[in-house]
């Protein structure tokens, strides 16, 4: 793959993990892909090593329960359909996106940024790193 491809590359994914989430009970505000760990080969190929995703969320899935127990089980659903989505599609080494996630690791969700408004708005900031096995 050539240096000139990663922003197409970037805009794919951020196109099919839209959707991805958006089928996951999320109002997508946006996603932001980066492809900042690579290597250089000798004939100016490059080799994906690791990226990040950074979708930015509003859930509409249930967060509203009366116990502190239940706003922690909807939050751990929340995150389970994140990482669905988040695992849907990934980009190969070579630049192809593909797919589902077989030949690379998606970590746990982070919370980057939270804006909670009960009934109102449960607006996050997700971020996701993306590893290739060595």
């Amino acid at each position: 793959m050539k240096k000139d491809k990663i922003p197409v590359i970037q805009e794919k994914l951020q196109y099919l993990l839209t959707q991805s989430f958006k089928e996951n009970r999320f109002d997508v505000l946006r996603i932001d892909v980066e492809i900042d760990e690579y290597t250089e080969k000798d004939n100016g190929d490059l080799e994906i090593i690791s990226y990040d995703v950074y979708p930015k969320v509003d859930y509409q899935g249930p967060l509203d329960g009366w116990e502190p127990w239940h706003f922690r089980n909807d939050l751990g659903k929340m995150f389970e359909h994140a990482f669905m989505a988040a695992s849907s599609f990934s980009i190969e080494q070579d630049g192809r996106v593909v797919r589902g996630s077989e030949n690379v690791y998606i970590g746990e969700p982070s919370v980057i940024s939270m804006n909670y408004k009960v009934e109102e708005q449960h607006e996050f900031l997700l971020s996701f790193k993306i590893t290739y096995p060595d």
